[in-house]
C-alpha cells in the first residue's frame, strides 16, 4: 500500500480525523514534525496540538529523544496542548531512557499537572541520581499537588542546598500542614529570594503559628518581603478567621503596600486596611482609588461608611493635586447620588470653605475631565456660590464642558446678574452655545 504524502494532504487533514488514526498511521502522520516546511509545520503542530488520540501522543512522545532541540522542544509544546491524552504516553516513555529524556518528560508531566503522573514521578525521585533529574522530579510533584510527596520531600530537604528552594517552593503548591514546621525553621537560614518563597507557601498553607511568625517578622522586611508578608497575611487571617493586631510597626507595612506594592500584594493590603479607621490608614485607600473599578467599590463602601473623618481626609487629599485626582472627584460625587446626602452635614464650616475653595481651583486644571466634575460638585453644595464662577466656567475650552454647564444651568434658579452674564457669552460663542443659551433664556422669560 502506497505512503500518504502527510505534507500535500495536511490542510484538508480534519481534527476529527487525527482522532481517529490507529497507531501505526499516527506514526507516520507524526513524521512531519521533522519538516522544514514552516507552513506545514505550523498547520501540524495546530490540529495535532488539539487532538486527543493517546495514538498521536505515543508517536510525539517518540521525539523526546531526538537530537535536534527544534523538533524536541515542539514535541514538548504539543504534548502540553494535548493535556491528558499525553499523559499515559509520557509515563510509558519514562522508564529506562536517560537522564536528560527523563528530565524532559517530568517537566512536561508537570506542566500538564495530572494527578495520574505521581507515582512514576515519585519513582523516578527515589531511583534517580541526577540533580536536573531530581529537581524537575520536585518541581513536578509541586505543580500536580502531590499529598503523597510531602514526606519525600521533607526527608530530601538539607541533603543537597541546590535543592531546597524548589523543595519550599513545591511545599507551598502542595498545599500541606504537614510542611509548616520545616518551613518555619528553614526560614532563617536562607538568602531573601527563598524567604520569598518560604512567606508566600505559609501564607497558603499556614496556621496561626505561621500568622504569628510572619506578623513578627514584618518590621525587618522591606519591598517584596514586605509585600508577600503582607499577603500571607491576608491569607492565613482570612482563612482562620484571625483578628490582625493593629501596631505602628505593621501600620507602616500595610502603608507601603498600599502605595508601592505591585497588584496583588496592594489589593490584600487595602482588605485588611478595611479592618481598620486610623486617619492615615483612610488615606491611603483614597490613594488605591481609580486602579481597579472592583476594588473601588469595595473602598468607597468603607470610606463612605465613615463619612465625617473620610470628608476631612478628601478635603485634605485633593489638596496635594494626586495622580487620581479624577479617580476620587468622581467617587465624591457619586455620593450626591444620595439625597439626603450634602458635605455640610459632616463638615464645620471652615472645612467646608476651604473644599469650596480647593474646587474653584481646579476649574483650571489642565484635565477637561477634572473641570467637568468640578462644575458639577460646585453646583451640588452651592448652587449660589457656583454661579459667582461662570465667567470662569464659561471660558472652559471645551465646548462639550460648556454644554454640560448649560445643562446644569437648566436645574437652578437663574437670576437677572447670570441672565445678563449668559446675553453677553451669546454674543461670542459659536452657534450650539447660542441655542442652548437662547433655550435657557426662553425658560426664564417663560
Amino acid at each position: 500500500m502506497e505512503k500518504t504524502d502527510w505534507k500535500e494532504v495536511i490542510s484538508e487533514v480534519s481534527i476529527e480525523q487525527i482522532d481517529a488514526m490507529d497507531f501505526e498511521t499516527a506514526v507516520e502522520f507524526c513524521e512531519l514534525i521533522e519538516t522544514e516546511d514552516k507552513a506545514v509545520l505550523n498547520e501540524f503542530s495546530f490540529k495535532v496540538g488539539r487532538s486527543r488520540n493517546e495514538n498521536i501522543a505515543k508517536a510525539i512522545v517518540e521525539y523526546i529523544s531526538s537530537r535536534d532541540s527544534r523538533i524536541r522542544n515542539l514535541s514538548g509544546e504539543i504534548l502540553i496542548s494535548m493535556g491528558e491524552a499525553a499523559v499515559q504516553p509520557l509515563i510509558d516513555y519514562l522508564p529506562d531512557k536517560g537522564k536528560h529524556e527523563q528530565k524532559f518528560a517530568i517537566d512536561v508531566l508537570g506542566l500538564i499537572g495530572d494527578k495520574r503522573a505521581e507515582e512514576p514521578i515519585l519513582e523516578t525521585l527515589q531511583s534517580q541520581k541526577d540533580e536536573n533529574v531530581i529537581l524537575a522530579c520536585i518541581e513536578a510533584l509541586g505543580n500536580i499537588g502531590s499529598e503523597k510527596a510531602v514526606p519525600y520531600l521533607v526527608n530530601l530537604y538539607g541533603v543537597n542546598e541546590v535543592f531546597v528552594p524548589t523543595i519550599i517552593e513545591a511545599l507551598g503548591k502542595i498545599g500541606s500542614p504537614d510542611a509548616v514546621g520545616l518551613l518555619l525553621s528553614a526560614y532563617p537560614k536562607q538568602d531573601a529570594l527563598t524567604k520569598f518563597t518560604i512567606i508566600e507557601s505559609l501564607g497558603n498553607i499556614g496556621d496561626e503559628s505561621a500568622f504569628y511568625f510572619i506578623y513578627s517578622e514584618l518590621p525587618n522586611l522591606e519591598g517584596p518581603l514586605a509585600w508577600v508578608a503582607i499577603l500571607s497575611i491576608y491569607k492565613i487571617a482570612e482563612r482562620l478567621n484571625i483578628e490582625i493586631p493593629f501596631e505602628e510597626k505593621f501600620k507602616s507595612k500595610l502603608l507601603e503596600t498600599i502605595y508601592e506594592g505591585d497588584s496583588q500584594y496592594k489589593q490584600a493590603a487595602i482588605y485588611l486596611a478595611l479592618n481598620f479607621d486610623d486617619k492615615e490608614v483612610l488615606e491611603s485607600l483614597f490613594a488605591a482609588i481609580g486602579e481597579d473599578p472592583e476594588m473601588d467599590e469595595i473602598v468607597k463602601d468603607k470610606l463612605f461608611n465613615n463619612l465625617e473623618q473620610s470628608l476631612e481626609i478628601f478635603c485634605d487629599y485633593i489638596s496635594k493635586q494626586p495622580k487620581n485626582l479624577f479617580a476620587v472627584l468622581s467617587a465624591f460625587e457619586s455620593l450626591f447620588e444620595f439625597p439626603e446626602f450634602h458635605p455640610a452635614n459632616y463638615l464645620t464650616p471652615i472645612t467646608l470653605k476651604s473644599l469650596e475653595n480647593e474646587l474653584e481651583n481646579m476649574l483650571d486644571n489642565p484635565n477637561e475631565e477634572i473641570r467637568k466634575t468640578v462644575m458639577n460638585l460646585l453646583f451640588k453644595m452651592d448652587a449660589e456660590e457656583a454661579l459667582l464662577f461662570l465667567d470662569k466656567m464659561m471660558k472652559d475650552e471645551n465646548i462639550w464642558n460648556k454644554l454640560y454647564l448649560m445643562d446644569i444651568l437648566e436645574t437652578v434658579p437663574l437670576n437677572e446678574t447670570v441672565v445678563e452674564k449668559l446675553l453677553k457669552f451669546r454674543e461670542t460663542e459659536d452657534e450650539m452655545i447660542r441655542e442652548r443659551i437662547n433655550e435657557l433664556l426662553s425658560a426664564v422669560q417663560n
